[in-house]
């Protein structure tokens, strides 16, 4: 036929017939009984895998090859049935569909072509001729390359911070001094993390704080504890201040806008109506009343803030044990990290990396940078 006369179109069709697809009446001819057929040389891996899901034998000729005859044969009635056969053996559709179908592509050769313009397609031909074992070592290989170059990559990343390194050509004493600095806000740091970790063994202190600052080492993670324990005090004072200004807006006398201030405005309002009584007993009897339950009330205000006071029960006086377990202050935590940003802005750095710059300062001094040897 000519180009595009169809012949491709017809093939693939009869193809995916023979294959398992769904029967299409205009595909099969008038004639009472139609046959598809298919011969199929095999070999080894696609003989194996034959061997392997068919329960019959499969003769293997001299040459090492076998032969495969599908068929598929359609008989017209009032529908269309059909009858699969491998090397004249019955078998189900099923069978032909989960075990001959993946042993043959139909290739579009417009699709190929194009595939075939680009490297990988084309070495995935290539690796089809080409022994396992080689292929196994070109796998080992490809995944060697990945974890070198992903150890590269952590190695250069390391070195990013070092932008800001003083180079060669720095005299040794400026070295020493940036050291001899850093050295010094070393000692003060874990001396001080080593102090607070002492204190929270020593007292009951919440056991997920404790923890947290149970092992602490000089290395890019300590930053990020230093400013969580900042966040714990400034957090539990806080709440200390909040607990204060609650207590304090129910009893103290010296704010207009606690409890026991308009209760006494009450009882001075009280006053005023007392004096101002001509003598009724029922109106006195109702000030009196009214007066000895405002009296109740401020009973009852100076025991809920005596309460809040209460170390075993009260709400600021637990606030005030669970921060005296706390071993520093506000104050101290923000020293620690002014002095910490100060020395990343003095060296460009970001504040973290601060303990690796510290270290590669060192190596420097000594001649030998270890992450300058390992990159070509």
């Amino acid at each position: 036929g000519e180009t595009g006369s169809g012949k491709s179109v017809l093939v693939a069709k009869l193809l995916n017939l023979l294959l398992g697809g769904k029967v299409n009446e205009s595909l099969i001819p008038d004639a009472r009984t139609t046959t598809l057929e298919m011969t199929i040389r095999l070999t080894g891996r696609h003989l194996s895998w034959i061997q392997n899901r068919l329960s019959q034998e499969i003769p293997v000729e001299n040459n090492g090859y076998a032969k495969l005859k599908v068929q598929r044969v359609f008989e017209r009635g009032k529908k269309i049935t059909s009858t699969c056969k491998i090397n004249e053996t019955v078998v189900t559709l099923k069978t032909i569909r989960s075990v001959i179908a993946p042993l043959v592509v139909l290739v579009d050769p417009t699709v190929a072509a194009a595939s075939l313009t680009r490297p990988r397609p084309r070495l995935l031909v290539l690796d089809t001729a080409v022994k396992s074992e080689l292929l196994s070592k070109v796998q080992d290989s490809h995944r060697t390359y990945r974890k070198c170059k992903a150890q590269r990559e952590k190695i250069e990343n390391d070195l990013k911070f070092l932008q800001a390194t003083p180079s060669n050509d720095f005299d040794t004493g400026t070295l020493t001094h940036w050291i001899d600095e850093l050295d010094a806000f070393q000692e003060k740091l874990c001396q001080n993390f080593e102090l607070i970790n002492i204190e929270f063994q020593k007292s009951e202190a919440d056991g997920n704080i404790a923890s947290e600052f149970r092992s602490v080492n000089y290395d890019t993670r300590m930053y990020a504890k230093l400013l969580d324990l900042r966040k714990v005090v400034e957090e539990m004072d806080s709440k200390i201040d909040s607990a204060t200004f609650t207590r304090d807006a129910l009893t103290a006398i010296y704010t207009s806008e606690s409890s026991v201030a308009a209760l006494e405005q009450v009882r001075n309002n009280l006053y005023d109506l007392m004096k101002n009584e001509s003598g009724d007993i029922r109106i006195s009897s109702a000030i009196e009343q009214v007066h000895n339950q405002i009296n109740q009330v401020e009973e009852i205000l100076e025991k809920t803030a005596q309460s809040f006071e209460d170390e075993n029960s009260g709400i600021l006086g637990l606030l005030r044990v669970r921060k005296s377990q706390i071993p520093v202050s506000i104050r101290e935590a923000d020293a620690l990290v002014t002095d910490w940003n100060a020395l990343a802005r003095k060296h460009a750095i970001q504040p973290h990396l601060l303990p690796n710059f510290h270290a590669e300062l060192h190596s420097q001094l000594s001649g030998a940078s270890e992450s300058r040897v390992l990159l070509p």
